[in-house]
């Protein structure tokens, strides 16, 4: 279009300057009819040529202007060959023939017309029989003509070229460009357009350069604003429009438009780049749906829900904040929340720091704070509890939280259901303290009653009898059975002292023991009962080492191991009493064959008070395993039981070994 364009002006300025020089030809020549034929041969092909440059045959142009100028040369100079040498300056116009072709023609027929017309020259001026001197001096002529127009030419070729590779570079930018690009008369028809705009609304290149943007806008109006206002002068900045495309669908677009101007400012025509934003639009729907949804779940939580920023000032809440709090939304938006002047204390009273929050905690270490109790006391002085969590918001690129979501339930009601709950608690422990206190106490004085009205009434009985004896051997009898009445007593108000006195808090006596050495005397106390008895009783006690000890307690404990034992082993039966040192612990295990334990009594053996025996025909309290268990206890001990219902039991006691470094007191 630029060599079309070009060639266009040179082609009317010849005409011109013909319009003008013709006249004054035909003024001063004499030869009319050679004017006329001239006129015809070159003015005529050079009219055509001209409007051939209008078309798109344009190329043509410049050949039949070549043709017809060295042919009206070549006319004229055979014409004039009587007016002489002074004639010779019609040859001069072949160079404008020359000049012509290295414009608008390639380098071989550059050459081919500088040939033709030196052929011209030396056909003419020999015919003329001009001397040598003239024919060489057209030679040179004509040849540095064409030199110069070769010169020029390479220059113009190599100025088209890089014109031709800018214009590929950015003709290939136009077409691969992902944007629709529409370039616009500035009345604001089509001039082109590219793929990608064919593409997008589904119509050819061919059919988008008929039309308008009247054509494509579905916002007609709008869109012949833009154009008004671009034209004005106005920069008009992105904007949004809706297109129409071939199959009558609605497309949201994105456009930048822009009036491009000339070297001299004037407008040329309006560059228009459109951008598809269905996809974008589909997100933004997406995004504000959800939006939405989240905002009206927010909203309808009866859960308090506070965005902070980093630097904690409050960027949103909800309804369910201002209630909860106390402050409508205007007070509490945008303001940092170390600022309101919240008195909030911890669960035990204390004052409750906005440091020790968890929103500064999250905003801090970016870790996530659950169930954390805040009391506040609202403008009205009214005490309110809170449940607080905290889930910092994050960058996929940072560690750092940017923001804080602090949702927080009032558990007011919850505290003080708790706090009734508590005291009910705290009264029905009492009440069944008490309730067990006295349970134990009747317990005791029921068991206490049976256990004393036997030996009790043994002894009156003896008493009794013992006057009215006067044989003395039967009087030590009955002094006997009292004796032994009285210690039965004895050793129950023993028990039940050593008891009370453990319950107490009252410290062991310990001392380093030689516990091996307790063991033996044990069994010398319990070998004459039990041969009485006619049990087999055996012991096996390995050397053991050293253990601080309470002696008198620690006897107390394995007696009353060994006495039930007796008590509940049949004539013939056997006890074995082993102690060995297993794994830093002393172990102790007594092992019977009586009557054994039912599984349904191993969790009261060791309760105070309980008996198997309901209606105390054997003799005792129901204290001794609780008071073996209470001493090897405060021994930091163990005692365990195993059973068979009519095969025996096994009651083993396992006695920690104290550190070397540890210090025991001795009695």
């Amino acid at each position: 279009q630029q060599r079309a364009r070009l060639l266009s002006s040179f082609l009317s300025l010849v005409l011109i300057l013909t319009i003008i020089v013709a006249p004054l030809w035909a003024i001063f020549t004499d030869n009319s009819d050679l004017f006329l034929i001239v006129i015809i041969i070159n003015f005529l092909p050079t009219c055509i040529a001209y409007l051939m440059s209008r078309t798109r045959c344009f190329f043509i142009s410049p050949y039949i202007f070549i043709t017809a100028l060295t042919v009206s040369t070549c006319f004229v100079a055979l014409n004039s060959a009587q007016m002489g040498v002074e004639f010779t300056a019609i040859f001069d116009y072949l160079s404008i023939a020359i000049l012509t072709a290295g414009v608008f023609l390639q380098m071989g027929f550059i050459l081919l017309v500088a040939a033709i017309c030196v052929g011209i020259i030396v056909v003419v001026l020999a015919s003329w029989q001009v001397a040598p001197f003239f024919i060489w001096h057209y030679i040179i002529f004509l040849a540095c003509i064409t030199i110069i127009t070769l010169v020029l030419r390479l220059v113009i070729s190599n100025y088209l070229r890089l014109t031709q590779n800018s214009e590929a570079r950015y003709r290939s930018l136009f077409n691969q460009s992902h944007d629709a690009v529409f370039l616009l008369t500035l009345t604001g028809e089509h001039m082109t357009a590219n793929q990608r705009a064919a593409e997008m609304l589904g119509y050819s290149l061919d059919e988008i350069r008929t039309m308008s943007l009247r054509d494509l806008s579905a916002e007609i109006h709008a869109s012949e604003n833009i154009r008004e206002r671009l034209l004005s002068g106005e920069i008009i900045p992105l904007y949004e429009r809706k297109f129409r495309c071939k199959d009558n669908s609605i497309i949201p677009v994105e456009i930048s438009a822009e009036l491009v101007r000339d070297d001299n400012n004037n407008p040329l025509y309006i560059q228009s780049v459109v951008r598809d934003i269905r996809e974008r639009k589909a997100v933004e729907l997406a995004l504000a749906e959800s939006e939405n949804r989240y905002r009206s779940i927010v909203t309808s939580l009866a859960e308090g829900i506070i965005l902070l920023d980093n630097q904690s000032k409050i960027l949103a809440c909800n309804d369910a904040a201002e209630r909860i709090l106390g402050h409508n939304r205007h007070e509490l938006l945008h303001v940092f929340s170390s600022d309101l002047k919240w008195q909030a204390i911890f669960e035990d009273g204390s004052p409750f720091l906005y440091d020790t929050s968890p929103a500064s905690i999250t905003l801090k270490t970016g870790q996530p704070q659950r169930n954390v109790i805040m009391g506040i006391y609202k403008s009205d002085n009214e005490l309110v509890w809170l449940s607080l969590n905290s889930q910092p918001l994050l960058h996929a690129d940072t560690p750092q939280p940017y923001a804080v979501v602090v949702s927080f339930t009032d558990i007011t009601e919850r505290k003080h259901m708790e706090e009734t709950i508590r005291k009910n608690q705290a009264d029905a422990l009492k009440l069944a303290i008490e309730e067990e206190r006295v349970r134990v106490l009747r317990d005791f004085m029921r068991d206490a009653s049976h256990e004393f009205r036997t030996p009790l009434t043994i002894i009156k009985n003896s008493l009794h009898l013992l006057p009215k004896l006067h044989d003395t051997a039967k009087q030590q009898i009955q002094v006997a059975r009292a004796d032994t009445q009285i210690d039965r007593i004895t050793h129950l108000l023993d028990n039940l002292l050593v008891l009370v006195t453990l319950d107490g808090g009252e410290p062991l006596k310990l001392r380093p023991t030689q516990l091996e050495f307790l063991l033996k005397d044990l069994v010398h106390q319990f070998a004459p009962e039990a041969t009485q008895k006619n049990i087999h009783f055996q012991s096996a006690i390995a050397p053991l080492p050293i253990l601080p000890v309470d002696v008198l307690q620690m006897q107390t404990a394995i007696k009353c191991l060994l006495e039930n034992a007796l008590r509940f082993t049949s004539a013939g039966g056997q006890i074995n009493l082993n102690a060995t040192t297993q794994s830093q612990q002393i172990v102790i295990s007594i092992e019977d064959s009586g009557i054994g334990i039912a599984p349904e009594d191993f969790n009261y053996i060791f309760e105070r008070f309980w008996r198997k025996d309901s209606a105390h025909t054997t003799p005792g309290m129901g204290l001794g395993l609780a008071l073996a268990q209470k001493i090897i206890h405060m021994h930091h001990g163990t005692i365990d039981v195993t059973s068979q219902l009519g095969q025996g039991s096994t009651f083993t006691i396992t006695l920690p070994l104290a550190s070397p470094e540890k210090h025991f007191p001795t009695a």
